[in-house]
């Protein structure tokens, strides 16, 4: 039979009780820069978008807005949403918008100093 090794006595030692709940930090992935979802987050920079918002914007945007915004997130991107009625809709549509954190983030990304 084994006996449990002897408790030894550290000087100078503190116990700590570190907290149960995880510390999360923002480290999203950046998109190809060549990819519908880079255009996404750098139109989200500006300003909030629906998908009409980002046919006006035109250069290869196209009908696909909430697949690159699905891409955005699964990537890490903090992006919120919610459903709108512009007043020339029958249906609600999304709008979607960059959490002030990815927006700080993003901005630096763009510019090639973010840990992304």
């Amino acid at each position: 039979m084994n006996k449990a090794p002897a408790p030894t006595k550290t000087q100078g030692a503190v116990m700590v009780q570190s907290s149960m709940a995880p510390t999360l930090t923002l480290s999203p992935t950046m998109p190809g820069r060549t990819t519908k979802a880079w255009l996404a987050l750098a139109d989200l920079m500006d300003a909030p978008l629906t998908q009409p918002d980002w046919l006006l914007l035109g250069q290869g945007r196209g009908w696909r807005l909430a697949a690159a915004i699905n891409l955005l997130r699964d990537l890490g991107w903090p992006i919120a949403s919610r459903w709108v009625r512009p007043p020339r809709y029958k249906n609600p549509i999304k709008r979607y918008w960059l959490e002030p954190e990815g927006q700080r983030l993003a901005h630096l990304a763009m510019k090639g100093h973010a840990p992304c």
